[in-house]
């Protein structure tokens, strides 16, 4: 109890003695400066920037405050694992796995301090800042030092402006410390090359330095970008340089810096390839719901293709089929998650041994009758059809055609379903009825195989006589037949 008395009279004091030279006493001396007025270096000169996509998900506010809250009681849990330390100790090593350790030193958790509108947490937060300064700890990763420098860089300064002059030293002092450290660092991946980039601009926007820099800094950036769009990265990964991206051409904007243009310019390309993926709510197809753009876009109206990436979209009045290429290392040639209105109704998963290794290419056909995705891999060079999926142009006829490896065992295409939807197997199990709602309803047509019903799940396998090929359509029943076009000649390739 005496511990915890004197570290919260010491989390109220400590940023007024910061005010006082370093022999003013023990906490002006465990400071890693005196930061007092006569020190112009560590004064606010520079801008604070903005999180605009910090409260966009449901309830992240709430969990924000509660993690603040959690911290300043002395618990500390990353990796799901819990340490109790005081602010003085926390960074010192306490036996934590080398997880615990790490997510703690990348200070992700200024974020949940500066969401919170506790006085008490933000002089916490400070004292948390100052421990670290002090401490000096060790970074195995370069990333992880990045992103410590970034979060301080977009954090600090916003916490430390509410409360005193003495706590923008501190926040100050902290972030010219990492920034100091990060110059010295030497990326060997193009995602810490990324976060290097950004926590550097970051850093000088916060701190306020003007000059030849921040060019320098922009172009290393914008290489960054380039090679960042030519290789295939997770979806998670890029959203989150999209947002790391929107912090920094807010704050170039806000700054008067005409190169905010440029940047901005390349943030509205990556949101576009991105869009491809967009359901009506924001979120992204194949992923949580939390996943969402920082930027939301309206729904594209035309079909597209992200090869960079590896995903299409095919566009057929109100309806949507998003398409996932898969890696070339990966057996599975496509996973396609279908949307009707903008929200997701089924999803198709194939399980078939396409050839592993190679290269894979897609190509796009769109005409007025609706439009034709060929997914082709060249498994043993020499290039293959593995994949075709046609949607017409009013939506309600969806058509595939897959091939795969006449000797695998149990290849196949899942097709889920959500929960409330009823299915049921038609014409001696060639065929499905998949009522999703009271006026939507699809009728899949298999060719050369048979529907077996589990659950929730639609499993399509091929017969022996089939050759290695996989056939077969969903056709949407609540709409009225409509003469076929030219454009739908396409679809002759297929059924």
């Amino acid at each position: 109890m005496t511990d915890r008395a004197t570290s919260l009279l010491r989390t109220v004091l400590a940023p007024v003695c910061a005010l006082f030279p370093r022999a003013a006493g023990s906490i002006g001396q465990a400071l890693p400066a005196a930061p007092h007025f006569n020190v112009p270096a560590i004064k606010l000169q520079g801008i604070i920037l903005e999180r605009p996509h910090a409260d966009a998900l449901p309830g992240a506010a709430p969990f924000e405050s509660a993690m603040a809250a959690t911290m300043y009681g002395g618990s500390f849990t990353f990796a799901g694992e819990t340490v109790m330390a005081l602010p003085d100790q926390v960074f010192l090593d306490s036996g934590a796995s080398a997880a615990w350790r790490r997510e703690l030193l990348r200070l992700d958790w200024l974020a949940s301090f500066r969401a919170s509108s506790t006085t008490l947490h933000h002089l916490f937060a400070l004292r948390l800042i100052t421990a670290w300064a002090a401490t000096r700890p060790r970074y195995w990763k370069v990333e992880d030092l990045c992103s410590a420098l970034l979060n301080l860089a977009i954090d600090a300064p916003a916490i430390a402006l509410a409360r005193s002059p003495a706590a923008v030293a501190v926040a100050q002092t902290a972030i010219l410390m990492a920034q100091r450290q990060v110059q010295k660092c030497r990326p060997a991946t193009g995602h810490a090359a990324f976060l290097r980039a950004a926590a550097l601009l970051a850093a000088h926007l916060a701190t306020g330095r003007i000059g030849p820099d921040r060019e320098k800094l922009l172009a290393e950036l914008s290489a960054c970008l380039d090679h960042a769009s030519s290789a295939n990265g997770s979806i998670n990964t890029a959203l989150a340089m999209l947002a790391i991206l929107e912090i920094l051409a807010d704050g170039l904007r806000r700054a008067g810096d005409p190169l905010a243009t440029g940047l901005e310019q390349r943030i509205a390309s990556l949101t576009q390839r991105h869009s491809i993926l967009l359901r009506s709510d924001g979120s992204l197809a194949f992923m949580p719901t939390e996943a969402r753009l920082p930027r939301l876009s309206p729904l594209p109206h035309a079909s597209a293709i992200a090869r960079e990436s590896g995903h299409a979209r095919l566009v057929g009045g109100k309806t949507a089929l998003v398409v996932a290429f898969g890696e070339s290392a990966l057996s599975s040639p496509f996973q396609a998650e279908l949307l009707q209105d903008g929200r997701p109704v089924l999803w198709l998963e194939a399980r078939l041994c396409a050839g592993r290794g190679g290269t894979t290419d897609a190509s796009l056909i769109c005409a007025q009758g609706g439009s034709l995705l060929e997914i082709s891999r060249d498994p043993q060079g020499q290039e293959k059809p593995s994949t075709s999926i046609f949607v017409s142009g009013d939506g309600s006829d969806i058509r595939f055609e897959t091939a795969h490896d006449v000797d695998s065992d149990g290849a196949c295409v899942l097709l889920h379903v959500a929960s409330h939807a009823r299915l049921s197997t038609t014409h001696n199990r060639n065929g499905a009825l998949l009522t999703l709602g009271k006026s939507c309803t699809w009728q899949l047509v298999v060719r050369g195989g048979s529907v077996e019903h589990d659950g929730g799940t639609l499993r399509i396998s091929a017969h022996n006589a089939t050759r290695g090929l996989l056939n077969f359509a969903l056709k949407r029943q609540h709409q009225p037949a409509r003469k076929q076009s030219a454009g739908n000649s396409a679809a002759a390739l297929l059924l």
